[in-house]
C-alpha cells in the first residue's frame, strides 16, 4: 500500500447544465464525493463556499448556467 500526499487543487469551472445546480446534479456532486471520505471538496461560488458532502450547501450556491466556480 502506497502513501500519498496530501495535495491542494484549485480550478475553475463553468456549469454547464442549463438548468444549473439544482437537486439532481447536486445529489450525484454528493454521491461521487462520499467515494471518497478521506478527499475534502468545496465548491467557491460569489464568495460563498459549499461542501461537497453537502446537498444543502451546494444547493444554496444557486450557481447556474455558465456560471464559473471554484472547486
Amino acid at each position: 500500500m502506497g502513501h500519498f500526499s496530501r495535495k491542494r487543487v484549485k480550478e475553475p469551472l463553468s456549469v454547464c447544465n442549463v438548468q444549473g445546480i439544482h437537486i439532481r446534479p447536486a445529489t450525484n456532486i454528493y454521491l461521487l464525493v462520499e467515494d471518497y471520505p478521506d478527499t475534502s471538496v468545496t465548491f467557491s461560488f460569489r464568495g460563498r463556499v459549499a461542501h461537497a458532502s453537502n446537498v444543502n450547501e451546494i444547493l444554496a450556491l444557486s450557481a447556474g448556467y455558465l456560471d464559473e466556480i471554484e472547486v
